[in-house]
């Protein structure tokens, strides 16, 4: 009987084996699939400026590899699937490019596809981009000075009316932070100001369509509140598929009024619209800005930057939930969050973490403690 027993034991390891292995290669495809859409569908973000040069006669197959090479892709596959998607096969185009790390498979595909030009400049300004931090990249590029382009949004103000007036001009920085549309434009190496903020403009108009602007009304918002919000969401995560409930939890607290104590809007106020700080401080939070929602409640006066369809989309179609704090996952480390429905619930991860050295305890985030 004790032998039966044994050779019962050795069956049943014998059945569950194959079983663990198929449920590591299921995961490990979950995982890949995962990544491999969020390349696909990644949008243009910050990132950082690559010279690319194509030498003439470069196939398909070597465009690629020197894409790899310079970081601008990080799927292959992701990116010959494009391609073929977008009707480019076989379109790219020899020639120096001015790109970016952070250029969506789109708007790097339509940039190859169509070609450089001697007489012609690439601008990609990527989603979550402040009118300042436009100007500057405007400035690095050569292109035109950053006080000339912010003069010009200035002054584009004065005579703007989308659906609605602007923000007052003694309350924001800029009364069209939030309605430069960021994307991949192409210009003419005379673009003045004027024309570009004006090119722009008609870009946000185009893409803020009568749907957005049905849906707007029907949530009884401007289109100022619906970009403000926006713009926070943009700062706020990394991950498009975190919008939707961002702008929930934005929602939420304002329905319950609390302040929203989100520390995008410290640092936009404390670095005049530049970012670049990586933690913010305690003492960040004393900072008088008209922005600062550890102190003003509600929203701020006006979006604190450029936001995209998608982060315009999370405001008007947002998740319903109960979560009305978040702080980023450190265990995981890939700009994901946390979303918690009390602030036990985030204390007692945020001491977790700290226990685990997955976070520091020090005179840091206002995020590990406060509101986000």
């Amino acid at each position: 009987m004790k032998r039966k027993t044994r050779n019962k034991r050795k069956k049943s390891r014998k059945s569950i084996f194959p079983m663990v292995i198929l449920t590591i290669v299921m995961l490990a495809l979950i995982v890949g699939l995962g990544r491999f859409y969020r390349d696909f569908s990644r949008k243009t973000r910050e990132g950082d400026p690559v010279t690319l040069e194509i030498p003439e006669g470069s196939s398909t197959r070597q465009v690629v590899s020197l894409l790899k090479k310079n970081g601008l892709i990080r799927n292959e596959l992701a990116f010959y699937l494009k391609l073929y998607q977008t009707g480019n096969r076989g379109k790219l185009r020899y020639g120096s490019y001015e790109l970016n790390t952070g250029m969506s498979l789109d708007d790097l595909i339509g940039t190859l596809a169509k070609g450089a030009r001697e007489d012609e400049l690439v601008l990609t300004i990527p989603e979550g981009y402040s009118v300042e931090q436009i100007g500057a990249r405007l400035e690095e590029k050569g292109i035109m000075t950053a006080k000339d382009f912010c003069q010009a949004v200035k002054d584009a103000a004065v005579n703007y009316d989308f659906e609605g007036a602007l923000p007052q001009e003694d309350t924001v920085y800029f009364q069209l932070q939030g309605y430069l549309w960021p994307d991949t434009y192409y210009l003419e190496k005379d673009t003045s100001p004027e024309q570009l903020v004006s090119m722009l403009l008609k870009e946000f108009e185009s893409n803020y369509d009568e749907k957005c602007l049905e849906r707007t009304r029907e949530l009884g918002m401007s289109v100022n509140e619906v970009l403000t919000r926006a713009s926070l969401v943009e700062k706020e995560t990394d991950l498009p598929e975190e919008y939707a409930t961002i702008a929930g939890v934005i929602n939420n607290r304002l329905d319950q009024k609390m302040r929203l104590q989100f520390d995008s809007t410290v640092v936009y106020g404390m670095t005049d619209g530049q970012y670049g700080v990586d933690r913010v401080m305690y003492s960040h939070l004393k900072d008088d800005s008209a922005y600062n929602t550890y102190k003003i409640p509600g929203l701020p006066p006006g979006p604190i930057c450029n936001p995209g369809i998608e982060a315009i989309n999370a405001v008007l179609y947002p998740e319903e939930h109960n979560y009305l704090f978040f702080m980023m996952d450190t265990r995981k480390n890939d700009g994901s969050n946390l979303f918690f429905e009390t602030y036990d619930e985030h204390m007692a991860a945020y001491s977790t973490m700290t226990r685990e050295g997955k976070t520091e305890e020090s005179d840091a985030e206002a995020s590990s403690t406060e509101g986000n």
